[in-house]
């Protein structure tokens, strides 16, 4: 393996959004092993498994080099995600609800059940932060069974910043943790 700095694009925020179920590497891989020894168990449509990945690294190399935050977010792909999604559906609900608050792309961190969405400004990430804790906090009490809202199924929302070290918490003004 080669590991390689590549630059930090300036304006590469996310919105992550942590859930109240918890699933384990050992679940998520074990769920993975489980659909992909079943014949046919893969949706073609929401879960390809025939990704190249030498390409879609390259791609992404390219992408953050150039500083694209919609290239970047154009590639994200998680080989764990189905499998997480099979054991957490809220994970599939709350990329929908970041993409719906206006997220440029979303993804979904290692083995999960954290998500985050992608903005390409500091207003955007904190708009889409704060719409998705006031959808939250209004949906609490109306959600219907199974919403990604109901049982209060978002832990919490908070916004970061890409910088060369990794990402970096950004304070949203007047909002409060999680």
């Amino acid at each position: 393996e080669r590991i390689e700095l590549l630059p930090t694009p300036d304006d590469l925020w996310f919105v992550v959004v942590t859930l109240s179920d918890r699933i384990s590497a050992a679940q998520a891989y074990t769920r993975f092993d489980q659909l992909t020894e079943t014949a046919g168990a893969y949706d073609a449509d929401s879960c390809d498994t025939s990704v190249d990945v030498i390409d879609v690294t390259s791609r992404m190399v390219r992408a953050v080099r150039a500083g694209k935050v919609q290239d970047i977010a154009n590639g994200l792909t998680n080989d764990l995600e189905c499998p997480a999604v099979s054991i957490v559906p809220q994970i599939a609900r709350a990329k929908e609800a970041l993409l719906a608050a206006g997220a440029v792309g979303v993804g979904m961190s290692g083995s999960g059940p954290t998500v985050f969405g992608i903005a390409d400004s500091r207003e955007k990430a904190e708009a889409i932060c704060g719409a998705l804790k006031l959808s939250s906090a209004c949906a609490q009490e109306q959600a219907s069974p199974g919403s990604a809202f109901a049982s209060g199924a978002f832990k919490g929302v908070f916004v970061c910043k890409a910088v060369p070290q990794g990402v970096a918490y950004a304070r949203v003004p007047g909002a409060g943790a999680g």
